[in-house]
């Protein structure tokens, strides 16, 4: 049989050394690459059809860089687990803060039913569809500004609320308010960020803020109250027609562990959807509910306000959202539990998919004591044939936990585990986040992230995204970059 002229003959005698040492490396990337193509081209000369193996890594940043609905499941302990300050919400927190388009909701799995979720977190609302909406980039007096966003000039009295380009702050301690307004009725979203240090002296001093207002008989009040000790105190009111009515009882927010000179962030994301008013400030979620005659009169409020009688605060920024607004949802299921390995989700699967994820997150190692490698693998294989059982598409994502350092026990054994675990993610297609590599590529190894116990990093976490002070800011941040480090989105 005859050459065909533009067949060009490749032999090792032509290829450089380095190449041909990368080819006969059945490990290496470049192997596994060239065999798949290989594959590929084979089996589509025999008329084969041969799906390729997907990146879970590519998978996530798709939908994220495509703004598509998107669910996510995750697995893991207590690095992973409930609705504070761990890996999870830290996590949604910095995506969030880069894929700005997403509202980003978390469902934690319940350590106290071990058969439901805890009350959805409502983690960010997506930019995009605001009926007001205000960062305060400009100077000066506030009154009769037009937000940066959107929504109708604001009304104060003079001199009272003034930004600075990175804020508003009261010129005063008082109960004036600031008050925008827009023709968006009905269910909504409201969302701010708020800076300020309340120290013992300031015992009484309130925040209120107002996701729907229309003057000041007619209101819903969510009040943040220092006191001299403890956690501020979180609360809901109502004024209708004039009549002051507190609903529910006073929550803490305890990730402000008390009084400070040292500056503090609350954000504070409130969803008003009928007679329910979810309120999460930090970490706290806490549902209220509303009379239906409330609610109808909440319904038909246009506007969105503020005041303080404490003067060390700062509004950073400040937005009011429809509840028909079409910024696309990003879901976590985050089904993990404390002091367990991936046997317990294996038990529980059956509940744990109220939706399907088109994203598994799977982080399952320190609680695996002294298990070896080859069986750690074999686990994890195990429990994602599991899981396609009831999300057969779903991409994987492993998560390569954070170092053990002493006192705790089987440190070798962790670290062999985590490294096995990268290389079989690259063998079968599956994403990794380098959680473990960021840590040890610190100078110290990433002993100042990892707590006394030298098994979970320091916490709890800082409410200020990109504060990389804890091991869980730390670690959420880094994976977050890494997964940007994907996108196609050109900055």
């Amino acid at each position: 049989m005859s050459q065909p002229p533009n067949l060009r003959i490749i032999t090792a005698d032509t290829l450089d050394s380095k190449v041909v040492e990368k080819i006969s490396d059945p490990t290496s990337e470049v192997a596994g690459a060239l065999t798949a193509t290989i594959a590929t081209g084979v089996a589509s000369a025999a008329g084969v059809t041969v799906a390729p193996i997907a990146d879970g890594n590519e998978a996530l940043v798709a939908k994220l860089d495509q703004a598509e609905p998107l669910t996510v499941a995750a697995f893991g302990d207590s690095t992973f687990a409930g609705r504070a300050g761990t890996w999870i919400p830290r996590l949604l927190r910095n995506v969030a803060s880069r894929w700005t388009r997403f509202t980003v909701e978390n469902r934690a799995w319940s350590d106290i039913t071990e058969t439901d979720y805890y009350t959805t977190q409502l983690i960010a609302q997506g930019r995009g569809g605001e009926s007001i909406g205000d960062d305060f980039t400009y100077t000066g007096d506030i009154n009769t500004k037009t937000p940066t966003i959107k929504g109708g000039a604001w009304s104060s009295p003079a001199g009272v609320w003034v930004a600075d380009g990175s804020g508003v702050a009261p010129t005063s301690s008082n109960s004036t308010r600031a008050r925008s307004t827009a023709a968006a009725t009905g269910d909504r979203r409201f969302i701010t960020r708020l800076r300020f240090t309340a120290d013992v002296a300031d015992s009484g001093k309130f925040i209120a803020l107002y996701p729907a207002t229309t003057d000041n008989a007619n209101e819903l009040e969510i009040r943040i109250t220092f006191g001299a000790s403890g956690s501020p105190a979180l609360a809901l009111y109502t004024s209708i027609g004039g009549v002051f009515t507190q609903v529910g009882t006073n929550a803490p927010i305890a990730s402000i562990a008390g009084p400070s000179a040292t500056e503090n962030a609350i954000d504070v994301l409130v969803k008003i959807s009928g007679t329910t008013v979810t309120i999460t400030a930090n970490d706290t979620t806490v549902n209220y509910t509303l009379t239906s005659g409330a609610a109808t009169a909440v319904a038909a409020m246009t506007g969105i306000g503020f005041r303080s009688t404490l003067t060390t605060m700062k509004i950073v920024s400040i937005r009011a959202v429809p509840a028909a607004s079409a910024n696309p949802l990003l879901t976590m299921l985050n089904n993990s539990k404390a002091g367990t390995t991936l046997s317990y989700q294996t038990g529980k699967l059956a509940m744990m998919f109220p939706l399907t994820p088109d994203v598994v997150l799977i982080g399952s190692s320190h609680n695996e004591a002294a298990q070896t490698s080859d069986a750690h693998t074999a686990e994890i294989q195990a429990f994602i044939t599991a899981v396609k059982g009831y999300a057969p598409n779903a991409a994987v994502v492993l998560v390569g936990q954070n170092p053990r350092i002493s006192p705790a026990t089987n440190v070798t054994a962790h670290a062999a585990r985590v490294k096995a675990l990268r290389e079989f993610a690259r063998k079968n297609g599956y994403g990794y986040l380098p959680i473990y590599e960021n840590f040890i590529s610190r100078p110290d190894g990433g002993a100042s992230y990892i707590d006394t116990d030298g098994i979970h990093p320091t916490g709890p976490a800082s409410t200020s995204i990109g504060n990389l002070t804890t091991g869980y800011e730390f670690a959420a941040a880094k994976s977050a970059a890494f997964l940007q480090s994907k996108s196609k989105i050109v900055a």
